[in-house]
């Protein structure tokens, strides 16, 4: 049999934790450098302007904290690693990043007692392998628009040669409004063409496709472990436990290793509809030619439908006919350009809470790196601060006169 060809390539590190938490790792592996290791968009200057607030997780690399700027009073998620901490790859990736599917990079710390520290964006309902564990099994239509969601983020990583390498529950974080997101890069990688990038073991054993095992039967395309590790992890949100496994039930990473690649895929409950099935069927197929890719999944009737309810719950919902619907908030009283032109001119106290209301939402578009661009000039006045009431203008001459001439005055307004 081809998966005992080379029985040396793999260490198998066995705990008495439960199995998806059993990795297996490359055995080559050399001491990383760390260098440039700031983020363009470093959000707080240095690890102690951070206050530690509680522990999110912690494992053999470090531990994750809880943080709040002491400054701004912001959370974030602190990852630290102590000693010899093999980062440099994962900081490479974060650095790159900038997709809304993706768990944000704020910061990089590198204290001088030898500690490393990445400063994330914190989600504040934790993670699906947390939730499943404590709510139960995820309804379909939820499984759904989580697909949809984590298929984005994979494209987005995918189309810049990046592989995940351990999709799985508790790497799939939410905020409390269940946007998902994908976090965890440690063991990610950059393919580069050559035959090694497929030759990598780190990862999760549970989540492990059949050629991540077993290169020599199964051929090689590591971006299709990503899909095998999400339709299982898909499978576990809607059964509510492991798929290879039984509720409660605890296996041996080797025995489980043979189970993935020598048997048949798990399959969804007869329950579960026809679109659902085929959407897992096309994920976990182990011949690589048969398994679909993120690019294909994204077009799939399920995540499709998955897309359109993510939409929906934004107030966003397509037609069949090509219109797009927009959902908003109604504001009773209509617009101020309506209302001072009704009512008349406003009093200045009313500017003031016009003006601090404005600029409060103004000042939380440009801390997102967002510009209006059209933000429409009102003040106390009756029209346009460049005309006199009821006077109209053509559009290049006031074009002119905004660039040449003097900002107008509130006293040229002044009755």
């Amino acid at each position: 049999m081809a998966l005992l060809k080379k029985p040396l390539i793999l260490q198998i590190e066995l705990s008495d934790e439960t199995i998806e938490n059993q990795k297996i790792f490359n055995t080559s592996f050399t001491k990383p450098s760390i260098t440039n290791i700031r983020v363009d968009s470093q959000e707080v200057a240095c690890q102690s302007d951070l206050e530690k607030l509680q522990v999110l997780g912690s494992g053999s690399e470090g531990i994750v904290y809880k943080v709040r700027d002491k400054q701004t009073s912001m959370l974030y998620a602190l990852k630290v690693f102590r000693g010899c901490h093999p980062a440099d790859k994962e900081i490479e990736i974060l650095r790159s990043m900038n997709s809304p599917s993706i768990v944000g990079c704020r910061g990089i710390f590198e204290e001088s007692i030898g500690e490393l520290g990445i400063l994330l964006e914190y989600m504040d309902g934790g993670s699906l392998d947390n939730l499943v564990k404590t709510k139960g099994s995820f309804p379909e239509k939820t499984v759904a628009i989580i697909a949809f969601q984590v298929l984005t983020g994979l494209d987005y990583l995918h189309a810049r040669k990046i592989v995940h390498c351990d999709i799985k529950p508790a790497n799939l974080l939410v905020d409390k409004q269940m946007n998902v997101k994908i976090a965890d890069f440690g063991v990610s990688c950059k393919v580069t063409g050559s035959e090694d990038s497929c030759k990598t073991y780190a990862g999760t054993c549970a989540y492990m496709s059949p050629e991540r095992f077993d290169p020599h039967t199964y051929g090689c395309n590591p971006f299709a472990g990503d899909v095998w590790s999400l339709g299982l992890t898909l499978m576990e949100l809607y059964i509510g436990h492991y798929p290879y496994l039984k509720p409660g039930e605890k296996a041996e990473s080797t025995a489980l290793m043979f189970e993935i690649c020598m048997e048949e895929p798990p399959r969804l409950p007869d329950l579960a509809s026809e679109s659902f099935q085929g959407f897992i069927q096309c994920c976990l197929q182990k011949e690589l030619d048969k398994r679909w890719s993120v690019s294909q999944l994204l077009g799939h009737p399920f995540v499709l439908s998955g897309r359109s309810l993510a939409l929906a719950a934004q107030g966003i919902f397509e037609e069949t006919i090509g219109e797009v619907g927009i959902l908003f908030e109604y504001m009773d009283a209509g617009s101020l350009d309506n209302l001072f032109k009704t009512n008349g001119s406003l009093t200045e106290d009313i500017i003031g809470s016009i003006a601090f209301q404005a600029l409060t939402g103004l000042d939380h578009l440009h801390a997102r790196k967002i510009v209006h661009c059209d933000i429409k000039p009102r003040s106390c006045i009756f029209d346009i601060p460049y005309l006199k009431p009821g006077q109209k203008a053509e559009s290049t001459a006031l074009m002119s006169e905004i660039s040449m001439e003097e900002p107008p005055s509130l006293l040229d307004h002044a009755s």
